[in-house]
């Protein structure tokens, strides 16, 4: 079998339409940022029922404060913070169960769209 890069550019580009490339980066975007959200509040519901993850609670503000939001936002950004994780500590447990059903279905989504990009059947 000879070695034709021609043939292999014309296979991939076959590949990328095949699979509709475009459409398949955009639903993955979005429902990747549609699916942080519930993990989220599913993750500041739980750590915010138990004193124990105070600290880690501490320590993970710090965090994205220092690594990932402007310094000249941070306070503000630091009040939201601490009013979402006050308001889903206040969650009930069937509204986080609901909430947890949401994020693993969106997640599974998301894993569909990446299979559908690497080929993978199963």
């Amino acid at each position: 079998m000879s070695l034709n890069p021609f043939r292999f550019v014309e296979r991939v580009f076959g590949r990328l339409r095949d699979i509709d490339l475009a459409r398949t980066a955009g639903s993955l975007s979005f429902t990747t940022l549609l699916a942080i959200v519930p993990l989220i509040t599913v993750a500041f519901s739980f750590v915010g029922r138990f004193p124990v993850f105070e600290d880690w609670l501490k320590v993970l503000e710090q965090f994205l404060v220092k690594h990932l939001l402007p310094f000249s936002a941070s306070t503000e950004i630091r009040g939201y913070i601490a009013g979402f994780a006050a308001q889903a500590a206040r969650l009930t447990g069937v509204s986080v169960a609901l909430i947890a059903v949401s994020a693993a279905l969106a997640m599974a989504s998301v894993e569909r769209q990446i299979n559908a990009i690497w080929g993978i059947r199963r």
